[in-house]
């Protein structure tokens, strides 16, 4: 290829992935980087790139994004948020609706990982870091997400096996679950969910596949990071508990 660019694998010294630099960079998460780059909408020298295996050098390529130039940034950084209801999880949003980043000011390239439903809140974590949204919401890394979840109504024992063997719930298939419930109480009943892949709107649909209606969805944990007390509306850094976890994450997927 031109400019010194290589296709495919290879272990070219100081070259890495198109996608992975965006994402170090903070353009994206890495599977969004590889939209960005099919679309065209990347340029390497001067010219644009829509293969997904290309390489670069980052000391010596100019890589740009809508035409702006694009420096890595190693720095990650990773906070805990409390997403409070009828926040989008979205970098940006052409309607001018409230976006996880408008509670970041000054920080630059945050984006949240995954995604929480305008109608749930609870825990999302905000980075820069498009390899640990990787990490963190692929589901071959069965990284547990627990919910607590009020419904309208009880959950019946045989629906409960059913959801928590996995099985065809209507939009799509899910693997095992674990469900408890928590308490009953005036509002309805509670209970706490675990999954690990968080397909599209999938605590709500297990419930309305059980004939139940989800009144209130919080996300409380991702893997050993907890939402703890933290208010809605505000984020916190890790604990060094946490970032140890993640950094033990980063070993066990070989990063």
């Amino acid at each position: 290829m031109e400019n010194g660019l290589r296709q495919g694998g290879g272990m070219e010294i100081g070259m890495i992935r198109l996608q992975k630099y965006l994402a170090d960079a903070g353009i994206a998460s890495r599977r969004k980087a590889e939209e960005l780059i099919a679309a065209g909408k990347v340029t390497v020298n001067g010219e644009p790139v829509t293969e997904l295996g290309v390489k670069i050098d980052p000391d010596k390529d100019k890589v740009k994004y809508q035409g702006k130039l694009v420096l890595a940034d190693q720095r990650q950084v990773v906070y805990v948020f409390n997403k409070p209801l009828g926040v989008l999880s979205a970098a940006s949003d052409d309607r001018g609706r409230k976006v996880i980043p408008d509670y970041f000011p000054g920080e630059h390239r945050l984006f949240p990982v995954g995604r929480l439903d305008i109608n749930t809140e609870g825990l999302i974590l905000v980075t820069n870091d498009g390899d640990l949204t990787y990490r963190l919401t692929h589901p071959k890394y069965e990284i547990d997400k627990i919910y607590e979840v009020l419904t309208d109504g009880a959950l019946s024992y045989d629906k409960k096996n059913e959801l928590e063997r996995g099985c065809d719930i209507g939009p799509y298939t899910i693997s095992g679950s674990r469900i408890r419930m928590i308490r009953r109480d005036k509002e309805g009943y509670r209970y706490l969910v675990t999954i690990h892949e968080g397909k599209n709107h999938q605590v709500r649909n297990m419930f309305e596949y059980a004939g139940l209606r989800v009144k209130n969805l919080k996300r409380t944990a991702i893997g050993e990071i907890r939402l703890g007390d933290l208010r809605p509306g505000k984020y916190r850094s890790l604990s060094k508990q946490e970032a140890a976890y993640l950094k033990k994450l980063e070993r066990r997927n070989g990063k």
